[in-house]
């Protein structure tokens, strides 16, 4: 942020940059789990690297979904895919929508594994983006084992801080995990400000 300010994100070549390395690096990370949990004892026998699950909030809402199955390109050049077979589920947090960050409304058409979107009633982007562009990824993605949050009251800023929708986003996120890596039967329902969409 110090080296180019906002423009990783308005810029469209900048920001495919970015996620590209951004991608690269979560799979780096996904792939040198055996390793880490052979050198981290408190850890080791503990990892289930068939049930890995990925998150982030704003850009790394981004990143994630590109992990999953969305496709982003640079300028005037073909999407790309960027996922890893290694994800078996995802929460993206205030998620960029299309038309900037390189994603397009078709961005979205290949995500197949179960994936969270979630965002505020009050989730504006920062070139005055109402809040259903945050909702967009989700409406573009397949059906089966999709949801979208939307949590009343909530900015963007909100999904980073907590603040008071801290518990509803947690839950939220807990029964994707549970649902999806643990096994746990119950499905996803609504809690406190937190209202569950599924498809």
């Amino acid at each position: 942020m110090r080296q180019i300010g906002m423009q990783g994100v308005e810029d469209t070549a900048k920001a495919f940059e970015l996620q590209t390395q951004r991608t690269g690096d979560i799979r780096f990370l996904i792939s040198s789990l055996k390793t880490i949990e052979h050198q981290v004892p408190a850890i080791k026998g503990k990892l289930d690297r068939k049930k890995i699950g990925v998150s982030g909030h704003s850009m790394g809402a981004g990143t994630t979904l590109l992990i999953v199955g969305a496709t982003a390109a640079p300028p005037n050049a073909a999407q790309q895919s960027f996922r890893d077979d290694h994800v078996r589920a995802a929460i993206a947090m205030s998620p960029p929508g299309p038309g900037r960050s390189s994603f397009s409304d078709n961005s979205w058409e290949h995500v197949a594994i179960p994936t969270m979107t979630m965002s505020g009633t009050r989730d504006r982007a920062g070139s005055g983006e109402p809040p259903e562009w945050r909702t967009q990824p989700f409406k573009h993605m397949p059906t089966g084992n999709k949801y979208q949050v939307l949590v009343g009251g909530a900015e963007h800023a909100s999904f980073s801080l907590g603040q008071r929708f801290h518990a509803c986003i947690v839950k939220e996120s807990t029964q994707l995990w549970d649902k999806y890596l643990r096994g746990a039967s119950a499905g996803l329902q609504s809690v406190d400000e937190c209202k569950v969409t599924a498809k």
